[in-house]
């Protein structure tokens, strides 16, 4: 191997470590990642642990990737709206419809295409969808921004209501939020 090719290998293999994290994030590889990986790490949690056990690896899963995206990604809002729209945009990569229903005084959020649904094999498993760590990163990501007086709320929860990839025909969560 000649030493150019030996060079543009090591600096390619060493890809995280090169550049800013801004530029990382801009790379959109996040999805495919996400796609990669989450069945593997699923089918582990589902293998290694009981059902209700599994259920909380996978949310605190999300949970913890908010704590880390917040490291490298501050919205630049401070309406709940603004907020969902720019984790949509600058996170997840898809844009999400919101819509606020007042009978239940709760936002129901719908992304035009989720990460950890489109594409993938459907999960066909009652109480867990491919996307319930959606659940733990909202939570996460708003207890992070309340803990840094960028956003202020008295409680928050998060429920996933439908999953395309469950064989819903989008996914849909419910967001209530107390502010």
């Amino acid at each position: 191997m000649d030493s150019r090719k030996k060079e543009n290998f090591s600096q390619d293999s060493n890809l995280i470590s090169r550049g800013d994290p801004q530029t990382f994030f801009r790379m959109k590889l996040s999805t495919v990642f996400l796609r990669i990986v989450y069945p593997g790490v699923l089918t582990a949690f589902l293998t290694k642990y009981d059902f209700e056990a599994a259920k909380k690896h996978v949310w605190d899963l999300g949970y913890r990737v908010s704590k880390y995206v917040f490291n490298y990604f501050k919205t630049k809002s401070n309406e709940f709206e603004k907020i969902i729209d720019e984790i949509g945009e600058k996170v997840w990569g898809t844009k999400f419809k919101i819509q606020f229903n007042k009978e239940r005084s709760v936002y129901l959020v719908s992304p035009k295409t989720c990460p950890l649904c489109e594409d993938m094999p459907p999960l066909d498993m009652k109480g867990l969808h491919n996307c319930f760590p959606f659940e733990g990163f909202l939570i996460g990501y708003f207890e992070l921004l309340k803990a840094h007086n960028l956003f202020d709320y008295k409680e928050m929860s998060v429920k996933v209501l439908q999953s395309k990839g469950s064989g819903a025909d989008k996914c849909l969560y419910e967001v209530k939020i107390v502010i």
